[in-house]
C-alpha cells in the first residue's frame, strides 16, 4: 500500500520537514515580545543567576549553593542555576537571551524524542513523533519562559529514558542515570512521574531485551550518588515546603476538608486526576493560566486530535472484524495486547502502552496538589509521551490508509501556522497582565530617566521576594548584584 500515491507521500514528509525545521526556528525567535514582560518566577531565577555569575553567591548571599530559594518556599535547581550562569556568560543577561535556554533545551529534548522513537519503532516514526512535539501546544508556551524548569524535567525525562532502552551498555546505564537525575532536579513533579514510569519501564526493557544486574547495578548506584543532595534535602523536608503550601496530603489541607482521614485525600486525588480529561482542557482552550497556554487551542493540538480519532476508528475496526471470533478469545486477546501478532490493524500493543502509562503517570503530579486545576505545568512531563503516541498511530495508519500521511501533514501544517500566528500577535497583548509588563515598561523609563528610585517606589509591593525588581536594577540599571541589595 505504501507505493500507492508516491509523489503525494513524498510530498508530505517534505512538508513535514518544511514544519518542523519552521517551528524549531521559531522557538528562538522574538522571545522578548511574546510573552511580552517577565514574570516574578522568570526574575527571581535570573537574579540568582546573574549574581552567582558576578559574585559566586545567589540573590540571598549563599555561596555556592546547590539550591537557591524561590518564592513561595519552592527552589531554582542547580542545573537551571549554573547552566543559567555558562548561558548568560555567552549570551549575555536580557530577557530574551535569559529565555533562550529554555527553546535550547526543547529543541535537544526534541532530538532525544527522536531518537527514543526510532529506537521503539523506526525512522518514519521518529519523523512522525518529532513533528507531533513540534506543533504541540503543550510543549511550545514553556519552550518560551525561563520559569520552573518545565524544559529541563521533559529533556531529562526523555533522554533518560532513551539511554536506559538503548542497550545493556555501562555507559548507557550511566548516562540515563544521569539524566534522571538531571530530571528530578529541575522539577519536583519529574520525582513523582519517573518513579511511576519507571515500574512500566522496567517491565518494557527486561520483556524486549532483558535487564542486566551490571546494567541495573551501575543505574541505581549512580543515580543515588548523583541525587545524593537532592534526597538529603528531602528526608529533611526542606524540598517539601512548596507541597505542604499546594498539597492535598497536608496535614492543613486535609484539616480544612474536614477530615484527617486518608481516604478523604484519595477521594480527592481521583477527581484532581479526572479534572485531567476535562475535554475544555485537552482539546478547547488548555489551562486556564495564560503562562501555560495561548488559550488557542486545548493541550492537544489539531494533529493529536487526528491521530486520537483514527486510533479509536482502527481500534473499533478491528474489534468489528473480531467479533465472530470464538476459538482462544483470551490467548489472542493477550497476543495483540503484547504485540506478538502479525496482524497489521494491531494498534495496542506494549509499545504504545508503555508511552500510555507515561502519560498517566505524568497526570499524577498535578493531582496531588489543589491549585489552579487541571494544570499543564505540574503536568509538564505529559507532552513527549502525547507525541510518541500521536506518532506511533500515524506511523501505523499511514503504511494501511491511502492519503492519510498528507492529510496529516496538511493539518500539522495548517496548525502550526494559524498556531503560530495567533501567538506572535493575539497572544501577547492578551497576556502582558500574566507577565507582568507594566514593570519591564517601568524599568525601560527608568533606564531612560536614571530614576531608579520612582521605580523601586512605584512597584514597592511587587513580587513574591525581595530579588524580583532586582532584576531590572542589574541589567537595565548596570548595578551590581551587591549594589542592586542595598538599593530601597
Amino acid at each position: 500500500m505504501r507505493n500507492i500515491w508516491p509523489g503525494a507521500r513524498s510530498a508530505a514528509i517534505w512538508l513535514a520537514l518544511l514544519v518542523i525545521a519552521a517551528s524549531t526556528v521559531i522557538r528562538f525567535v522574538n522571545l522578548e515580545k511574546a510573552p511580552l514582560g517577565f514574570f516574578i518566577d522568570e526574575a527571581d531565577g535570573a537574579v540568582h543567576i546573574l549574581c552567582l555569575a558576578e559574585t559566586g553567591h545567589d540573590g540571598y548571599g549563599v555561596k555556592h549553593t546547590l539550591f537557591s530559594q524561590a518564592g513561595g518556599g519552592g527552589f531554582f535547581s542547580p542545573v537551571h542555576l549554573y547552566l543559567g550562569v555558562i548561558w548568560t556568560k555567552i549570551f549575555g543577561t536580557s530577557i530574551g537571551a535569559i529565555r533562550a535556554l529554555a527553546p535550547f533545551a526543547t529543541s535537544l529534548a526534541m532530538i532525544g524524542l527522536f531518537l527514543l522513537a526510532q529506537n521503539l519503532m523506526d525512522l518514519r516514526a521518529a519523523l512522525f513523533v518529532v513533528l507531533a512535539a513540534c506543533v504541540s501546544p503543550w510543549a511550545f508556551p514553556f519552550a518560551r519562559q525561563s520559569m520552573d524548569d518545565p524544559t529541563l524535567f521533559p529533556l531529562g525525562l526523555i533522554w533518560g529514558t532513551y539511554y536506559f532502552l538503548r542497550s545493556q551498555r555501562l555507559r548507557d546505564a550511566f548516562l540515563s542515570a544521569l539524566f534522571y537525575s538531571i530530571a528530578f532536579y529541575s522539577y519536583s513533579p519529574a520525582r513523582v512521574q519517573i518513579p511511576l514510569f519507571g515500574i512500566g519501564l522496567f517491565l518494557f526493557k527486561a520483556r524486549r531485551r532483558g535487564l542486566s544486574f551490571p546494567f541495573l547495578s551501575l543505574f541505581t548506584l549512580s543515580g543515588i550518588v548523583m541525587c545524593y543532595p537532592l534526597i538529603r534535602m528531602t528526608l529533611s523536608g526542606e524540598t517539601l515546603i512548596r507541597y505542604n503550601v499546594v498539597g492535598i496530603f497536608s496535614p492543613w489541607y486535609r484539616q480544612k476538608l474536614g477530615t484527617d482521614h486518608f481516604w478523604g485525600a484519595i477521594s480527592v486525588f481521583t477527581k484532581n486526576y479526572l479534572l485531567h480529561f476535562n475535554p475544555k482542557f485537552l482539546f478547547v482552550s488548555g489551562d486556564a493560566n495564560l503562562r501555560h497556554s495561548s488559550q488557542f487551542s486545548g493541550e492537544l493540538s489539531w494533529l493529536d486530535d487526528f491521530a486520537l480519532l483514527t486510533g479509536l476508528f482502527l481500534m473499533a475496526k478491528l474489534f468489528w472484524q473480531r467479533r465472530k471470533e470464538t476459538h482462544n478469545r483470551i490467548k489472542t486477546f493477550f497476543a495483540r495486547l503484547t504485540g506478538r501478532t502479525k496482524d497489521p490493524f494491531v494498534y495496542l500493543n506494549s509499545t504504545f502502552i508503555l508511552f500510555a502509562g507515561g502519560y498517566l503517570a505524568g497526570l499524577v503530579p498535578p493531582a496531588l496538589t489543589w491549585e489552579a486545576l487541571p494544570h499543564a505545568l505540574r503536568a509538564v512531563g505529559c507532552w513527549p509521551f502525547v507525541c510518541l503516541m500521536t506518532g506511533f498511530i500515524i506511523w501505523k495508519a499511514e503504511a494501511h490508509i491511502k492519503f492519510y500521511l498528507p492529510l496529516a501533514a496538511t493539518i500539522a501544517f495548517a496548525f502550526g501556522t494559524l498556531y503560530a500566528i495567533n501567538y506572535f500577535t493575539v497572544y501577547p497583548q492578551m497576556s502582558e497582565a500574566w507577565f507582568d509588563s507594566s514593570v519591564k515598561e517601568g524599568a525601560l523609563a527608568a533606564q531612560e530617566t536614571g530614576n531608579w528610585s520612582a521605580f523601586m517606589a512605584r512597584f514597592k509591593d511587587y513580587g513574591s521576594s525581595p530579588l524580583t525588581k532586582r532584576y531590572y536594577l542589574m541589567h537595565y540599571g548596570h548595578r551590581g548584584c551587591d549594589e542592586s541589595a542595598l538599593v530601597p
